[in-house]
């Protein structure tokens, strides 16, 4: 979950860190000051961060798989000094009656 948070706030900061690059770029190694962070150039960065954000999550919601697995958890336990990792067990399909 974290990782997919990051992500999302990777394309959000986006627009930002590619302005202030162009920026620096332009003014070859320095930065102009004047109109690099005027307030409607702020509001389309930020909603094009917003729009980033909300394309990257929808493409996620697709693209990725929504878990698979079905079944009950099995936590990690130690068994003969040794941990065995946690695992899920599949649920054993039980025959409709009719």
């Amino acid at each position: 979950m974290g990782r997919i948070l990051i992500l999302i706030l990777a394309l959000g900061c986006l627009p930002f860190a590619l302005a202030a690059l162009y920026e620096w770029s332009r003014d070859r190694g320095g930065w102009r000051r004047r109109g690099l962070w005027a307030r409607e150039r702020l509001l389309r960065l930020a909603l094009l961060g917003l729009l980033l954000a909300a394309a990257g999550s929808l493409a996620m919601a697709i693209v990725m798989d929504p878990g698979g697995e079905t079944g009950r958890y099995e936590p990690a336990r130690l068994e003969n000094g040794r941990v065995t990792p946690g695992r899920i067990v599949p649920e054993e399909l039980q025959p409709q009656s009719r």
